[in-house]
């Protein structure tokens, strides 16, 4: 019976995180349980770094480094806005609703990763503008804005994190020889 149970959580957070990405709710919907932000910001990180060993080079301690770097990047930039609007009451829940909705929103790409044939970027470049949008509506719910400014919001923040992610890949590239 007890299995039966744990099916209706899954399925009801699932169910939360789809309503999330359909701008149906936000945040405050989200637990804010210590627990569950990690678990939450766990999948999202195991997602990350499987999408990149797929359509990387492999290298899986790559992946998550940069995975890692990203979420600290999007959580930093986060928690500092939140503090800064007297909200960082709103951090958990805002970032579970981050890190959820970036788990469900990649899971048609990460499971097209494997076939290079079925990746075109349009279906990429879709789901990331779709991402944007959720982003923007978390932020516009979290900071108390307007929707299109959370869209500023998560578009500077994903721009943020690519940047560092891309200081970070070059970091780890090797020296070329003779420097």
């Amino acid at each position: 019976m007890g299995h039966l149970c744990d099916n209706f959580r899954m399925a009801a957070v699932l169910n939360l995180f789809w309503n999330l990405c359909l701008l149906r709710v936000g945040p405050a919907a989200m637990p804010a349980y210590t627990w569950f932000v990690v678990a939450v910001v766990t999948a999202d990180i195991a997602l990350t770094t499987f999408v990149g060993v797929m359509v990387g080079d492999g290298a899986a301690s790559q992946a998550l480094s940069l995975a890692v770097v990203s979420l600290a990047t999007v959580a930093a930039i986060t928690w500092g806005g939140l503090r800064l609007a007297g909200e960082a009451k709103r951090f958990p829940a805002t970032l579970a609703a981050l890190s959820g909705s970036d788990v469900l929103l990649s899971l048609v790409p990460a499971a097209i990763a494997p076939f290079e044939a079925l990746q075109p970027l349009f279906i990429i470049a879709i789901f990331q503008l779709w991402l944007i949008v959720v982003w923007g509506s978390i932020y516009r719910q979290a900071f108390d804005t307007s929707l299109a400014f959370g869209i500023v919001i998560a578009f500077g923040t994903a721009l943020v994190a690519t940047f560092v992610v891309g200081l970070a890949l070059g970091a780890a590239q090797p020296a070329p020889a003779g420097s």
